[in-house]
């Protein structure tokens, strides 16, 4: 299963590396025929006072159809 990990105006660590190639188990589990999946984090810097927001896209691939979840964090 391929695993493509990108990063916008941040750097993904290798700590982050090593949790998805560790939790990638877990996808093949609920969803048995994955082709492969993408990992997008960017940060969004709204405002000085509001800080920094990190947004996590993944998206899986199988047969015929993609699966996306959206998660964001400030």
């Amino acid at each position: 299963m391929e695993v493509n990990i990108t990063a916008r105006n941040l750097t993904v660590s290798d700590r982050f590396r090593d949790y998805v190639a560790d939790r990638t188990h877990k996808v093949e589990q609920l969803a048995h025929k994955v082709q492969s999946f993408e990992i997008k984090v960017t940060r969004h810097d709204h405002s000085k006072t509001s800080g920094p927001e990190d947004q996590v896209e993944l998206t899986v691939f199988e047969d015929r159809k993609s699966t996306r979840l959206n998660s964001s964090h400030t």
